[in-house]
Formats: C-alpha cells, structure tokens, sequence
C-alpha cells in the first residue's frame, strides 16, 4: 500500500532529478552558445557583445544567461540564441533562433528554430560535439537574413 510517506520521498526524487537534468542542460546550452561564439571568427569580447541569450516572453525577447534558465515541465530547456549584425543602411540587425534542448538516453537532443529532427548530441567528452548543430543555427540566421532582404 502506498502511503503519504512514499509520495513525499517520490516528489523529493523527482524534484532532485529535475534539478540534475536542468544543471545538465543548462551546461550543454552554455557550451552550445560558446562554440557558435567561437565559430564565428571573431574575438571572444566581440563575440559576447553580437550574441546574447534569451528567453520570449509575450512575443518579447528577454536578455537572459542559460544559467538562469529554468526548464519546463516536460524537462525541456527552451531558449532563444540572437545575433546581432551591423548592416550599413541599418545600425544594428538582430536575428534570433529559438533552441529546445533536452536530454534524450545518452544523448542531448536539439531542435532549431521549428525542424521537424532534432540533432542529437553525445552528452559530454567529446570535442566539438555541438558542431552540427552550431552550422544548424547559422543555416537558420542564413535563412532569416534572405527572408528580410
């Protein structure tokens, strides 16, 4: 028989799990973001200064670390990664690409922008493990800058 006691030690389980799963991918979405940074050939401040993190909120972007990003109740950490590019007729063009990263077996799944598969990504240890999906995201920033011109 089930008593209140189990519910309370599931919910303490579940809630520690959630906590480890949110760490987890809030580290792989900080890695994620810093190797599009370093993809983009430019100096690490610059590269800090034309992207930025975020989350939508009422059809607004808010500037907002993944560190402080919380997942959601189906343990998805959904964000939006913009960059900031300099045009010459307009000062500043931002584009951004919404991400929805979440742990999947031994792997981190990560859907771009509204693609149908997602990328799959080994959890941790190897070396440029986010390629795919940062050449994703620059196709998809490609995609917006020829839809608005």
């Amino acid at each position: 028989m089930i008593t209140l006691e189990d519910m309370q030690v599931a919910l303490a389980k579940a809630h520690a799990e959630k906590v480890e799963v949110q760490a987890r991918l809030r580290m792989a979405a900080a890695e994620l973001v810093d190797s599009y940074r370093e993809s983009l050939g430019v100096s690490t401040e610059q590269g800090k200064a034309i992207v930025s993190t975020g989350v939508e909120k009422y059809s607004d972007f808010v500037s907002m670390p993944v560190a402080m990003m919380e997942i959601g109740t189906n343990r998805t950490l959904e964000f939006c990664l913009s960059t900031t590019i300099q045009d010459l007729r307009v000062s500043k063009f931002v584009i951004s690409v919404s991400i929805s990263m979440r742990e999947k077996d031994e792997f981190i799944s990560v859907r771009i922008e509204n693609d149908t598969v997602p990328i799959l990504v080994l959890r941790d240890g190897v070396e440029a493990r986010f390629s795919e999906a940062v050449e994703a995201i620059k196709q998809a920033v490609i995609r917006s800058i020829e839809r608005l011109a």
